[in-house]
């Protein structure tokens, strides 16, 4: 039968700089497309990783999605590609957001990110729209067992019950972004 275990996950690496070491990169060698990557990396106090990586990404989604007014400017301008992304880790003592991007506007790229970093915006409509799109993607992937499995056992290595993060999602409030 199975046992429930309580042996921890141990990170076995030496602490991690402060400091960015690529800050910024881009790939123009033998691509067709100069690729870049735009990074940050924060100093992080919370006590609740999960959580606040689910509200740093809704915070990032209000600012650098379609959920942005000047998005699709972006767009049209080429400032962004349709391949454009941005991704976040939060670990014990920082948070990492990359931005990932191909095209050749390098400078204005940076500048305009760091331009949107610097005023991220929070909106209340715009928050529960994410809450409510997020908590229906989760429960739809519930039907999808193959999924299911690797981001239960994810969760697992997060030291999370995935259904507790479920319910995390579901209970979350406006209040709660402000407070990233």
């Amino acid at each position: 039968g199975h046992t429930n275990s309580t042996d921890v996950v141990e990170d076995v690496f030496d602490p991690e700089e402060m400091s960015v070491v690529d800050r910024y990169r881009e790939i123009s060698d033998n691509v067709e497309t100069p690729k870049m990557s735009l990074s940050y990396k924060l100093p992080y106090w919370g006590d609740n990783k999960q959580k606040d990586d689910f509200l740093i990404s809704m915070l990032l989604e209000m600012n650098f999605s379609e959920l942005n007014e000047d998005f699709q400017s972006w767009l049209d301008t080429d400032l962004v590609s349709n391949g454009f992304s941005f991704g976040t880790e939060v670990r014990d003592e920082f948070v990492l957001i990359t931005f990932i991007n191909e095209g050749e506007q390098t400078e204005r790229f940076h500048l305009v990110i760091d331009e949107v970093m610097n005023s991220l915006q929070v909106d209340e409509m715009k928050f529960q729209q994410l809450a409510n799109r997020y908590y229906g993607e989760m429960i739809m992937s519930l039907a999808k067992t193959d999924e299911l499995a690797i981001t239960i056992a994810r969760a697992h290595f997060d030291g999370m019950n995935y259904f507790e993060y479920l319910e995390m999602i579901q209970n979350l409030k406006f209040d709660d972004i402000k407070m990233v």
